[in-house]
């Protein structure tokens, strides 16, 4: 069980690593493709309701806001609020991370 863990720590960061590489070269749908991969691991490792989860959200969130996909944007960043209001609660430096997130896509409009 260790083991397999441990497979699919490694492969999610590396996904996240690589996501980061096609962000960084303005290459969208690739960096999407490997953030998906990213988070299907956190959903099977941690489950849905985790904050580890909602930093793959937060990520996929700021690919869309990048493209200028808004709503797709605000999408996954309030299922992460919705994870750290409910973790942490309202008034916590995470849930004003998302709050934050929120704001500047709204911003952008």
């Amino acid at each position: 069980v260790i083991t397999i863990l441990l497979v699919f720590m490694v492969k999610k960061t590396s996904y996240n690593n690589i996501a980061q590489i096609y962000q960084g070269q303005g290459k969208y749908e690739e960096a999407l493709t490997y953030n998906f991969k990213a988070l299907e691991i956190r959903e099977k490792v941690y489950g849905k309701d985790q904050p580890q989860t909602a930093a793959s959200y937060n990520n996929i969130a700021q690919i869309y806001q990048g493209q200028g996909k808004y709503e797709e944007a605000l999408t996954y960043d309030f299922k992460a609020l919705e994870i750290h209001e409910k973790v942490y609660g309202k008034n916590q430096p995470q849930t004003a991370t998302s709050y934050n997130n929120i704001a500047m896509i709204y911003k952008e409009q």
